[in-house]
């Protein structure tokens, strides 16, 4: 009955959203190549319409289309508009056009529905929703572990139901400030669950190896350390010792983690004496991209390519 009463008072929006969150990790069409994009932009597009009718039936919060960062995605919308019709509707123009519809249209419904200050139960959605894609994730691990000859070439293809490993990674890393919202708010059963889940994405995170993430992390530690102990210099000196004193460890024993970490810094550096010397590879591809994009943009300053 608590269960029951605590349904009827929560907001209809917030319901739904949070029944999308924990659904997202089911929703996928194994009868297409890209099982993922296309069946959740159809979905999302169902969120959309619905939470459209319902925010105009309750009376949205027109005060919301003020705000410069709503403005800021109208103009680029209606700029995108203009591009896509000059240059005829191009597929391309089609598809880059919802994606920043949908990217408006959540960012109105999601600031209308916030307005209550009802985080927490989207917080807890996104809870169960990591915890749901960590499932499925070591499920994954322990049928190639089980099953593959080579396990470590399989290890790089397992994703849960994201797309691929770095999509999962990002995932992970962006669900921490929900987690971590959940813990401080709610009973300890709640705080138990959300440190089993940080556990198991640390775990997931070793094994993915994403370079941009663990990056993040280390970003994401130290801004935390040094805002909320900025006039504590001790804590602060002790934490940049633990940091050196852990990689001077992991360096040690592990040579080949050195080993690859210097490989990657002379990576980096041979791709800029490249990129500079203007003789670009065929794997500089994301450099290539760059460059491409920039002269597309010299080409096409004011009316774009659609």
């Amino acid at each position: 009955m608590n269960i029951i009463d605590k349904l009827k008072d929560l907001n209809v929006s917030i319901l739904i959203v949070s029944i999308f969150i924990l659904a997202l990790p089911f929703v996928i069409n194994i009868h297409v190549y890209d099982m993922v994009m296309s069946i959740r932009y159809l979905s999302i597009s169902i969120l959309i319409f619905t939470l459209g009718l319902l925010q105009l039936k309750n009376d949205m919060v027109t005060d919301i289309l003020k705000n410069p960062i709503v403005i800021l995605l109208l103009l680029l919308f209606c700029v995108n508009i203009f591009s896509a019709l000059y240059h005829n509707f191009t597929a391309d123009a089609i598809v880059s056009l919802y994606r920043l519809f949908v990217l408006l249209s959540l960012t109105i419904f999601f600031a209308n529905i916030f307005i209550k200050k009802d985080y927490l139960s989207i917080a807890k959605s996104i809870l169960i929703f990591t915890l749901i894609s960590l499932l499925i994730y070591f499920w994954q691990i322990y049928i190639a572990f089980t099953h593959e000859k080579d396990f470590m070439s399989s290890i790089e293809t397992i994703s849960a139901t994201m797309g691929n490993k770095n999509l999962l990674a990002s995932i992970f890393f962006l669900s921490l400030p929900f987690l971590f919202y959940v813990y401080q708010l709610s009973n300890k059963l709640w705080k138990m669950l959300v440190l089993c889940v940080l556990v198991l994405i640390l775990c997931s995170l070793i094994l993915i190896q994403s370079k941009a993430v663990i990056l993040g992390l280390f970003f994401m530690s130290t801004s935390i350390i040094l805002f909320a102990f900025k006039g504590n210099s001790k804590i602060i000196l002790s934490f940049i010792f633990i940091i050196i004193i852990i990689i001077s460890t992991l360096f040690i024993t592990k040579p080949k983690i050195a080993f690859q970490f210097q490989h990657e810094i002379e990576q980096v550096i041979r791709t800029k004496n490249r990129f500079l010397e203007d003789r670009i590879v065929e794997n500089d591809s994301r450099v290539s991209l760059y460059i491409k994009t920039i002269d597309m943009i010299k080409d096409n300053p004011l009316l774009g390519v659609g």
